[in-house]
């Protein structure tokens, strides 16, 4: 699999990867990966203790697989802990090669369609599918039976997991995006923005032309940070 990411010399990374051509080898690299964690999982229910200590060992590896972790400190000193998880993870690899042939079939569909169903489509296989809570959960820290659970995608491609008892996963995003120069994103990684809006919108009013008042609601508008960068969203009505 990585070979075939790599392409020899070029020495590419995923998002540089044809990922239409990665189908087989993500798909053997996922079931090698499930079949590990499979006889982990059989050997960590041994009887004998030394036996058993190391399967469990061997699995906390193999859940941990392409993660990266984070460690986040104030001025105070107050510690935050965080994980990002990869794109060459086997479940997340496999997934990305999924969602490139779909959209490879959805845009060849839509060549024989009309026209105004081209740029939708489009917006839906970059916008809006994304890899949400997948896996949903992984172990991380010193800690034996300490996991983080997925609060959102930084980008397509790498996903911040959060710890178990985190107050603030959405000013965490916050916090890491800024630490690494990258753009908030939007909540479940579809852009809410103006034109969004203003279409959905319209669309309401197009099938209930009788409506003459819209009232919106707008919870937590933008994520609230512990660095004094945002404000905390308060709910509002227009």
């Amino acid at each position: 699999f990585f070979a075939a990411v790599l392409k020899g010399d070029q020495r590419l990374i995923m998002q540089a990867s044809d990922l239409l051509s990665l189908q087989e080898p993500a798909q053997n690299y996922a079931s090698a990966y499930l079949a590990w964690i499979d006889t982990a999982l059989a050997r960590a229910s041994s009887t004998e203790t030394a036996v058993a200590r190391q399967a469990m060992d061997e699995l906390r590896y193999a859940l941990t697989i392409d993660s990266v972790a984070l460690v986040l400190e104030d001025y105070q000193g107050r510690r935050r802990d965080a994980v990002l998880l990869g794109p060459t993870h086997p479940l997340r690899a496999n997934w990305h090669v999924a969602w490139s042939h779909l959209g490879q079939a959805w845009m060849e569909q839509s060549r024989a369609s009309n026209k105004e169903f081209v740029i939708p489509t489009r917006d839906a296989v970059i916008k809006q599918l994304a890899p949400a809570a997948f896996p949903p959960v992984v172990p991380f820290g010193e800690e034996l039976g300490r996991t983080a659970l997925a609060v959102d995608n930084i980008n397509p491609f790498w996903s911040l997991y959060a710890a178990t008892d985190e107050k603030d996963p959405r000013g965490l995003i916050g916090e890491v995006c800024a630490a690494l120069g990258l753009p908030e994103p939007a909540i479940g990684g579809a852009t809410i923005d103006s034109a969004y809006l203003a279409a959905r919108v319209q669309r309401y009013l197009v099938q209930h032309p009788y409506v003459e008042t819209l009232t919106i609601n707008a919870i937590q508008r933008g994520a609230r940070r512990r660095n004094g960068r945002g404000a905390a969203g308060t709910p509002a009505t227009s």
